[in-house]
């Protein structure tokens, strides 16, 4: 019987990023896109200079290892504990002491960290997109940036249409990780808008 696990390495520029992929747990099935993803997530959160930041729905820990580099601190909040346990195991793993990560429902415990204040949030929800408490509790947080990862255009539209009270999109980016499909990933950056 093997380890209990498949290991994974995404390359960047600036160096590479380990992973440990346990059966419950989850990580993009296309590691290529996935570095140019992650990639794009990492220069975003340079081009902002964010100090703290939240990954919510952060699974096994991919997006905020991949910007451990970048930011000072990271907090990844996953409803899936097998996906948290291999999260906090691949921040052992790289060495990244600036990164904490948190097992519970986003909706749940969002709130619990409304006082953080982070410069830039990460969302990657499931294809059903944020749940309405969680977007709630993002506009009242309201952090100066937020990247939204999607699988699904139908549930992003619905999520930006709600976000839009307080955010503009800055940016939007399509990665093909499913290439020959009709599957894509798509990257907003939003920004708050001044008061």
């Amino acid at each position: 019987m093997g380890p209990g696990h498949v290991t994974e390495t995404l390359r960047f520029p600036d160096g590479s990023v380990d992973y440990r992929i346990s059966p419950h747990s989850f990580f993009q099935t296309n590691s290529l896109g996935t570095q140019v993803l992650y990639g794009l997530l990492r220069d975003w959160a340079r081009e902002v200079k964010a100090k703290t930041m939240l990954d919510l729905y952060c699974g096994g820990g991919g997006i905020a290892l991949s910007l451990a580099g970048a930011v000072a601190k990271i907090i990844g909040v996953e409803s899936n504990k097998s996906a948290v346990a291999d999260a906090k195991a691949n921040a052992e793993l790289n060495g990244s002491k600036n990164c904490d990560f948190y097992a519970g429902t986003v909706e749940f415990l969002l709130p619990a960290l409304l006082d953080m204040k982070p410069d830039a949030v990460v969302v990657d929800p499931p294809r059903a997109g944020l749940h309405a408490k969680a977007a709630a509790t993002l506009l009242e947080m309201a952090p100066p940036v937020l990247f939204y990862v999607s699988c699904n255009p139908e549930s992003l539209a619905r999520d930006l249409k709600v976000l839009g009270a307080r955010y503009i999109v800055e940016r939007l980016v399509c990665v093909d990780l499913f290439p020959h499909t009709d599957h894509i990933e798509t990257v907003a950056w939003l920004k708050k808008i001044p008061a």
